[in-house]
């Protein structure tokens, strides 16, 4: 969910250049990585941690239901610390792009290790998996994706070109979250050989590395233009801005809604195709259809320009809601 302005409020002095620029092709590309990047671990994670836990780690069904439960709760208070914590940050490089280079190998490195299934037992096992999964899926990719949105407004001012850039990200998160849909299984058994706990540790290992490349190539190629220093408003005042924001309420519980939905339909799919299809492959094709909402993304700004940003997002929320009726449906049907 895009948060632009919503961290701070600032006293920027904005350079000519920095109001009109046009961003080069090569920074677009870039902007696009930090999502493809954020996506190709993350949705590997929403997508096949449950399935990981239950039938390679051997973790049992409530226990990986409470990781996960733990887990979100621990996302909602790191959140707001995070937006708090880019607000503040003032480096030569800029105040959100640091965290591109800072939390690459951390994140590849944390997503390895949750799925990695080390021979513990008991209580000791629930641990390593709830702290693997929580920083690999709560801090460290909320500590990523929390720049990306906030960098926007300091790539340029110009309207057209935020959403041109904005949609470049997008595109990306999709042809990630496509990747690692369609050939995260595939290369599970490629890998593996039959022993998914080592197709797991190759895959994420594998997905690790390109996602460190494309952070890095985000850090060296994006450039912040504010040219002075930003004044953040107080956490606390930050909360007190919520109270009465009958928009902001609104937006919040709509992705709360929506992303709930879409996180169940992820984790369930691969026992979907598995024990009702016989064939836990199927979950590749599933998934892969999701690569259509790349020419969604694509029409973005031809929609914005004839519409608003408003209808905009009002028109997605309404095919994503319609989305998900025909996923029950299907599901009612095939039974």
């Amino acid at each position: 969910m895009e948060s632009i302005d919503s961290h701070t409020k600032s006293t920027k002095a904005l350079t000519p250049e920095h109001a009109n620029v046009k961003l080069p092709i090569s920074e677009k590309i870039g902007y696009s990585f930090t999502d493809m990047a954020g996506n190709l671990l993350y949705v590997t994670i929403t997508s096949y941690i449950l399935y990981f836990y239950t039938d390679v780690f051997e973790i049992s069904v409530a226990g990986a239901g409470m990781i996960l439960l733990i887990a979100r709760v621990v996302d909602a208070i790191s959140a707001p610390i995070w937006g708090s914590i880019v607000d503040h940050t003032h480096t030569k490089w800029g105040q959100s792009r640091p965290f591109f280079l800072w939390l690459a190998i951390p994140f590849a490195i944390a997503t390895f290790l949750a799925f990695t299934a080390p021979n513990l037992h008991g209580t000791a096992k629930l641990i390593y998996a709830g702290v693997t999964y929580i920083l690999a899926a709560g801090v460290i990719y909320t500590g990523v994706q929390t720049p990306i949105t906030a960098i926007l407004p300091s790539l340029t001012s110009d309207p057209a070109e935020r959403i041109s850039a904005n949609t470049w990200r997008m595109a990306g998160g999709s042809i990630g979250a496509f990747i690692t849909s369609s050939f995260a299984l595939p290369l599970i058994a490629f890998f593996g050989k039959g022993n998914d706990k080592v197709g797991f540790m190759w895959l994420t290992a594998l997905f690790g590395i390109i996602g460190i490349a494309m952070l890095f190539y985000a850090f060296t190629h994006l450039k912040e233009r504010t040219v002075a220093i930003t004044k953040p408003i107080p956490f606390k005042d930050s909360l007190k801005a919520t109270v009465g924001n009958k928009p902001w309420f609104i937006l919040v519980i709509s992705f709360v809604i929506y992303w709930i939905a879409q996180s169940d339909r992820n984790g369930i799919a691969v026992y979907y195709a598995k024990y009702n299809l016989g064939n836990e492959q199927l979950t590749s094709i599933f998934n892969g259809v999701g690569i259509l909402g790349l020419f969604a993304t694509i029409c973005i700004p031809l929609i914005v320009r004839v519409t608003n940003k408003t209808i905009t997002m009002l028109i997605g929320l309404a095919i994503g809601a319609f989305g998900q009726i025909m996923v029950f449906l299907r599901v009612i049907i095939l039974r």
